[in-house]
């Protein structure tokens, strides 16, 4: 399966760019469409449902981390706040019909500070203890979180598959995206088949956030490697509109990826499709 992240043209989600887009993807080609839960209320779960399964398509969803929503080295008000958010995206998940709720889930994106290897173990003992419930909530309904690691320019809490296994709860998944996984990991394949089992979630992009396949990314080798671990879930292209001055500037999207964004998403897919048959 392959899917696509609305965020490739707009952000936020709203019903009315749903209602617009969903048919355009289903008519590409792409299996399953990513739903980004920024703000409750943006837009409709009940209503995407019922779009995308008119259109015989898929759904995934994906958290976000903006200021103010942590898990670690925050209030216990900011905590239990955060924890609520998560509990409404696995409440969504379950409306669209999506198997997990994914992305870093630990701390706001941007936010990075220097640990010692004390201060280090005392935050992943605090996240496993705040992630516990969230993720109890979410089995309990069928719903996998996928905890992301992100590269170092965006946090300093998790950037690595070693780091996540070592930071999360055993029942936690991990969501895996290329794009980290290039700027992180010395042999990204590896990672790939460390995580194992535990990828709950794929996302891909080009190396420089573009199209997957017009990059230096060895596509291949990552296809076996997910294969290797029996990853059944949706390859999903993740890339970001230019648009929103705030999610390019927190993307750091300063220039065209693409001819256009349609581009991006079709020229991946075409691609992906070569990897998948």
């Amino acid at each position: 399966m392959i899917g696509v992240n609305t965020w490739v043209w707009v952000s936020p989600l709203t019903d009315e760019a749903l209602a617009r887009l969903a048919p355009r993807i289903a008519d590409w080609g792409f299996d399953v469409v990513e739903l980004p839960v920024e703000h409750r209320g943006d837009w409709d779960p009940e209503r995407a449902a019922a779009l995308l399964d008119g259109l015989g398509l898929g759904a995934s969803v994906v958290l976000t981390m903006p200021p103010g929503r942590e898990l670690v080295d925050a209030s216990p008000q900011v905590v239990r706040e955060t924890q609520d958010y998560l509990r409404h995206c696995v409440d969504v998940a379950v409306t669209v019909g999506a198997p997990a709720v994914s992305g870093p889930a630990y701390a706001s994106v941007g936010r990075a500070w220097r640990m010692s290897p004390d201060e280090r173990r005392a935050i992943y003992g605090e996240l496993r203890e705040n992630l516990k419930p969230v993720v109890a909530y979410a089995a309990e309904r069928g719903i996998r979180i996928g905890v992301e690691p992100l590269n170092r320019y965006e946090t300093s809490v998790i950037n690595t598959v070693e780091q996540a296994l070592d930071a999360l709860p055993e029942e936690c998944g991990l969501a895996l995206d290329t794009y980290h996984l290039n700027i992180e990991e010395k042999d990204p394949l590896a990672a790939v088949r460390l995580a194992g089992g535990r990828i709950a979630h794929l996302q891909v992009c080009g190396t420089d956030r573009g199209a997957p396949g017009a990059d230096h990314f060895d596509w291949p080798g990552f296809a076996a490697a997910v294969r290797d671990v029996g990853y059944a879930g949706p390859l999903v292209i993740e890339s970001f509109t230019a648009d929103n001055k705030t999610i390019a500037t927190a993307a750091s999207v300063w220039r065209p990826l693409a001819p256009s964004q349609d581009a991006l998403a079709t020229d991946g897919l075409a691609f992906l499709r070569t990897l998948t048959t």
